[in-house]
């Protein structure tokens, strides 16, 4: 058949939304491949800060077709049979952000609760800010908006008269699931046109119903979609990219050709190399090299859904360790197991395929296929003396060495460096080899209500540091050797006490957090001693990089 999408084009306030007063809204479905909600409480502030400040935040595109696999964009929908559906394809971190401010920061999908802290809105003659722990609480400002503070309501009204432009796609007239393949490519193709460099990461779940459309048999669909994808997603939080790509890499799928005209010619030579039943076979193994693999790594690193969802730098670094077990079949003795884990912390930290991201994943699995075929190891020297340009690799020193070299570069250019994402990683990767504890008896991996602490509070740094810029206040604040991961009670319980007030209770604790032994420094009152603390938790967290990753 020949596939037409007719485009409609609709601007809908943020007040329509978070009153559920769009009739669309209450029928929007998210198609079951899609990802899960995973932005943060900085992206969100992000978000809404743009929405007040009147930015543009982009195109929210939705999809009005038949009935496909989906799951409801939140639980208090009614959802009843219908020819025509409405399927959220791309904005729904933006969408369900907007959900949460209207929800109080809180809203269940799948029986399953997204929550965020609340966001604040603070405000004095020089600043306008949204943050964590300052201000009155945005949601309570939008759902009560006419019995608000004038500069409350200010804020709320900008932010509820913003409009957003939506773009509805119609393919009503396609029911078949063989056919939302070649739908799904269609809108494959609209991305890759207005993003010339390629198909967008985020999309390429799309390549799931091309390779679904290829294949007859409904238990390789359901095998990928419910027994593969589903069950790892909902133990770990793992997106479907890296899934998809190491299913891919074991059926001989090239990282390279992931555009629409490369895949299908990809999966023409699948079908005549493999039957459907080989392909099922191959995708149960699948299944367990990744339960295996995300099972190392939660016993060695941590590594758990809120790692995975608020942490965790690039789930695309999670694609060679799955292909080592795949090709090891899990029999790794203690130098691989090292290996690994040095690997999976450097290139998170190094952020290794934040470009030219389908030819690194490309060179980096065949170099791990080639080198385990010839020497059954682990070729963690192959990968790091790649050319990684840009990424600050070095050639001939220590995987130690070069993170250390990361490390003090942003102890010298904290304005840029300190509290991005591939930091507070490597924190959380040091503590959970060190055995800290979430200040309420808790591994802090097992912890159920694990939160980001400031070791120093921010009112009191805010005291302390009224003369500096607003900005490099925010800096110091967020200085990794200020943060460490705590019970969110524990936390709360803490408030805003200093350091000297507040570590007698928890001092059992203190030392696997890297907290300095000497009491001098845990008095904080004026800059100079946040300086030196800092200064000596920061040198501790250096020792224990040249530990445990030697």
């Amino acid at each position: 058949m020949e596939l037409t999408l007719s485009t409609e084009v609709k601007e809908i306030s943020v007040k329509k939304i978070v009153k559920y007063e769009w009739d669309i809204l209450n029928k929007l479905l998210l198609p079951s491949i899609q990802r899960d909600f995973v932005w943060d409480e900085k992206k969100v502030i992000e978000f809404l800060d743009s929405l007040y400040r009147g930015y543009p935040i982009g195109v929210i595109t939705i999809l009005k077709a038949g009935k496909i696999p989906y799951v409801p964009l939140f639980d208090k929908q009614i959802i009843g049979e219908s020819n025509e559906y409405y399927y959220l394809i791309d904005g729904q971190q933006r969408l369900t952000s907007l959900l949460l401010l209207a929800n109080n920061w809180c809203i269940k999908r799948k029986g399953n609760e997204i929550k965020l802290s609340a966001i604040k809105f603070s405000s004095d003659e020089q600043h306008v800010r949204l943050n964590l722990k300052m201000g009155k609480d945005l949601s309570e400002i939008i759902n009560n908006i006419y019995s608000q503070e004038k500069k409350y309501r200010d804020v709320g009204e900008r932010i509820l008269e913003y409009s957003i432009p939506f773009v509805i796609l119609n393919a009503t007239n396609i029911q078949e699931e063989e056919e939302i393949g070649e739908m799904y490519e269609e809108i494959g193709e609209m991305f890759v046109r207005v993003n010339r460099g390629g198909m967008k990461l985020g999309n390429i779940e799309m390549f799931l119903s091309f390779f679904l459309s290829a294949f007859d048999k409904k238990d390789l669909r359901t095998l990928i979609r419910d027994d593969i994808y589903q069950k790892i997603n909902d133990k770990y939080a793992i997106d479907i990219e890296p899934v998809l790509r190491f299913i891919f890499y074991t059926l001989d799928i090239n990282q390279n050709n992931f555009s629409a005209k490369n895949f299908k010619k990809a999966l023409k030579k699948l079908k005549e190399k493999e039957s459907e039943d080989g392909i099922i076979k191959k995708l149960k193994e699948c299944k367990e090299n990744i339960f295996e693999a995300l099972t190392f790594l939660s016993e060695e690193l941590g590594i758990n859904k809120y790692v995975v969802n608020k942490l965790l730098p690039s789930q695309n670094t999670l694609v060679p360790i799955f292909a080592y077990f795949h090709e090891s079949k899990n029999n790794l003795n203690k130098v691989d197991k090292n290996n690994l884990i040095k690997w999976f912390i450097l290139s998170n930290y190094k952020k290794i395929y934040s470009q030219s991201t389908n030819s690194k994943i490309q060179e980096h699995l065949m170099t791990i296929k080639n080198q385990y075929e010839k020497n059954g190891v682990f070729p963690i020297n192959e990968l790091k003396s790649k050319d990684f340009k840009g990424k600050g690799i070095v050639k001939g020193i220590t995987i130690e060495d070069d993170i250390l070299i990361g490390y003090e570069n942003a102890m010298d250019n904290a304005q840029n460096d300190r509290n991005k994402r591939n930091h507070i990683f490597l924190l959380y990767c040091l503590l959970h080899i060190n055995k800290a504890k979430d200040f309420a008896g808790n591994l802090i991996k097992d912890s159920s209500n694990l939160h980001i602490h400031h070791i120093c509070p921010q009112e009191l740094l805010h005291n302390i540091c009224k003369d500096e810029k607003e900005e490099d206040i925010d800096c110091y604040i967020n200085d990794f050797s200020n943060l460490t991961f705590i019970d969110e009670k524990v936390n709360i319980r803490i408030k805003d006490k200093n350091p000297n007030e507040y570590f007698n209770d928890y001092k059992d604790a203190l030392v696997n957090h890297f907290i300095p032994s000497d009491k001098n420094l845990w008095n904080i009152n004026k800059w100079e001693d946040y300086n030196k603390f800092t200064i000596a938790r920061a040198n501790l967290l250096k020792d224990a990089i040249k530990k445990y990753l030697a």
